[in-house]
Order: structure tokens, then C-alpha cells, then sequence
């Protein structure tokens, strides 16, 4: 069985858009300067969190759904502006193929889109991994309004918002609280239970038939 590669798309292009090589923050020193900079903000972020007791309050909860309400208006908002300034884009370019003469400029430029494309190359829009993320952002985006909608029904706009922030909060204490070593231990013990059962057993005959699928 003979494996053609040729038309196989790179990891990176696949990940992050045909032309992630033309976006600024790709440059050997803006990447590793904002990596940098990302891996000490997660790690203060997660010791700041650690230290602390008990819930989300009530004034935390309200600053975080401000928060989160903000940054979701700004996504949408951007959002809006980038589809409106491509769909007059594409009216130009099929009047100007009409007349034989160079496209205009679109009547609205994308406040966000042309940064974007600065920053991170051009058609960054079919990398998988900004798809996902705004997958994820539109899932948790929903999660929030529903959940503030229930809420709101029965204990009013107010404290259904700031419920929510509370929420939020939670979870993300909740996540940085996790200790690895006994998810680590958990992990491991449910390995040796699987082996013990038996249980692996399927796991190989599936590795094999997946090794012979294509046979």
C-alpha cells in the first residue's frame, strides 16, 4: 500500500491559514517575546488564583461578567464590520470584473480584519485553530446568555448577572485548582483496572484493525 503525500496540507498551514509566514506575529522575535510573555501571565494568573479561598463574591462575580460582556460585544461587533467590509469587497471586485476596470476600495474598511491580517497573514480566517477558537468562543459566549436567561427569569436581570460572572469565576478556580498529581493517580490506577479487566484487550484489536483498514 503506497501512502501518496503530495497533496497532503503542512501541520502549520493546516493549523493556522495558507499565509501565516506574511503575519508579523510569526517573526521568530514577536513570537517568542509573546510566548514568553503568555506562559508568565498563565503562570501568575494560576498562582494569584491557587492562593485564594472559598467562591467567586458577588463583586468579583460582577466584574467578571462586565467583563465578559464587553469582550463578546467587541467580537461581534468586529465581527459584523469584517463580514460587511468583505461582502463589499466582493460587490467591487464583481463590478470592476464587469468593466474591465481595477477594483475600488470597499465602502467600510474592517477595523479589525485588516489588523488581523497584519498581524496574523493573509486568509489566517482557514486556519483550523482560529476555526476552534471561535467555535469554543461562540459555545461559551451561548452557555453565558442562556445561563443569564434562566437566571434572569427568576431572580431578575441583575442578579442573574452577576450570578453568571460568579459562575464563570467558579469554573475557572475550579480548573486551576486541580492538582496533576491525583489526576495523575487516578489516571494510572484506571490503567492498571483496564489491565486487569482485560479491558486493554479491545484496545489492541482496535489498533489493529485500524492498522489494516485501508488494506
Amino acid at each position: 500500500m503506497v501512502i501518496d503525500l503530495s497533496d497532503v496540507t503542512p501541520l502549520l498551514t493546516w493549523l493556522l491559514g495558507p499565509g501565516w509566514l506574511d503575519g508579523a506575529l510569526f517573526r521568530p522575535v514577536v513570537i517568542s517575546l509573546a510566548l514568553c510573555l503568555l506562559l508568565a501571565g498563565v503562570i501568575w494568573a494560576v498562582a494569584a488564583l491557587r492562593k485564594g479561598q472559598g467562591s467567586t463574591t458577588r463583586r468579583g462575580g460582577a466584574i467578571i461578567a462586565g467583563g465578559l460582556t464587553a469582550i463578546m460585544i467587541l467580537v461581534v461587533a468586529g465581527a459584523v464590520s469584517w463580514a460587511i467590509s468583505a461582502m463589499n469587497a466582493a460587490v467591487a471586485a464583481k463590478q470592476a470584473a464587469g468593466t474591465g476596470q481595477p477594483p475600488a476600495e470597499p465602502l467600510l474598511v474592517s477595523w479589525v480584519g485588516n489588523p488581523l491580517v497584519q498581524l496574523l497573514g493573509s486568509q489566517w480566517y482557514q486556519g483550523a485553530l482560529y476555526q476552534w477558537l471561535g467555535v469554543m468562543f461562540c459555545a461559551a459566549g451561548a452557555m453565558f446568555l442562556i445561563g443569564w436567561l434562566l437566571t434572569a427569569l427568576r431572580r431578575g436581570p441583575v442578579s442573574a448577572f452577576v450570578g453568571a460572572g460568579q459562575v464563570a469565576g467558579d469554573c475557572a478556580l475550579d480548573l486551576v485548582r486541580i492538582s496533576p498529581q491525583r489526576v495523575g493517580a487516578l489516571a494510572l490506577l484506571a490503567v492498571k483496572e483496564s489491565i486487569r479487566r482485560r479491558v486493554v484487550v479491545v484496545l489492541a484489536v482496535f489498533v489493529v484493525i485500524l492498522l489494516f483498514a485501508g488494506w
